[in-house]
């Protein structure tokens, strides 16, 4: 049986994917999300709206009718 502390056991991810994994979580809490928000670089699409689905996933985090057509339209651009 583990005796560690709860928090020790669940420690937070860590790494440059976790990194960016939070960084989306922010931007995904904040005033502006996938609806009002897309990268400048078109070519990023795909990662952002993949890395999106996956934390809202993760986080259980709600989607709006509008974040879902922008993150449908977003994967679209993804070629495999």
């Amino acid at each position: 049986m583990d005796r560690r502390p709860a928090q020790s056991v669940r420690q937070r991810p860590e790494g440059p994917a976790a990194a960016h994994r939070l960084g989306i979580l922010e931007l995904l809490q904040s005033d502006s999300g996938p609806a009002d928000w897309k990268p400048e670089n078109k070519a990023f699409s795909c990662t952002y709206a993949k890395d999106c689905t996956h934390v809202k996933s993760v986080f259980k985090l709600a989607t709006t009718s509008k974040e879902k057509t922008a993150l449908t339209s977003m994967l679209g651009t993804c070629t495999s």
